[in-house]
């Protein structure tokens, strides 16, 4: 027989559950039989009715990263509003919309992040830049909850280093060339590395 996740109060009939309860993965209804006695004495009445309790959804659960630890290595010669990377959260609560943003490392706006898709972009030319690398930090939030903080390394890749990416990525559907520092990318995606 199933746990009824309630106990009854003897003396008030108060009810109240005995653990927490979740929408996600308990049921979602709880059909009880509530029996009430007098105790008296020679003849003891009692009566009893049904009682059903419906659990409502609440949101409650944080949204969660599918993929963490990504670290991508893209050519400086990347062309403006080229789609390099797509971010992806998941949340158990039924309903919830996700929406994606930069906590830090875009103060030059340099890149990009569509709020409802998750897709980085960059919006300048990697040339000016005098740093080596970008670490993005991104979050996902259901409008309640926030995911946990994390990084994106965004390594950039000077025509010297065009080998970089026979060792990076999957090669199957990625390509690249190297003519006068002028990259060819199909998919951005598999230049990024992550931890799943």
């Amino acid at each position: 027989m199933d746990e009824v996740p309630f106990e009854i109060d003897h003396f008030l009939g108060t009810i109240k559950s005995t653990r927490l309860i979740d929408y996600e993965s308990d049921r979602r209804a709880y059909k009880l039989k509530i029996r009430v006695s007098d105790w008296g004495t020679p003849y003891r009445r009692q009566s009893e009715m049904k009682l059903t309790i419906n659990i409502n959804d609440i949101n409650d659960n944080r949204p969660q990263f599918e993929r963490i630890g990504c670290i991508g290595k893209i050519p400086r010669t990347t062309p403006k509003y080229s789609n390099i990377f797509t971010l992806s959260a998941l949340d158990f609560d039924a309903r919830s919309v996700i929406s994606y943003r930069v906590v830090s490392g875009n103060s030059d706006s340099c890149f990009a992040l569509d709020t409802s898709s998750g897709v980085l972009s960059v919006v300048c030319d990697l040339r000016t830049l005098p740093s080596r690398q970008r670490e993005l930090n991104v979050t996902a939030t259901d409008g309640q909850h926030f995911a946990d903080v994390v990084p994106i390394v965004i390594q950039f890749v000077d025509k010297d280093d065009g080998n970089i990416y026979s060792n990076f990525g999957n090669r199957k559907t990625t390509s690249y060339q190297n003519r006068n520092t002028n990259y060819v990318i199909n998919d951005y995606n598999n230049m990024f590395e992550c931890t799943e």
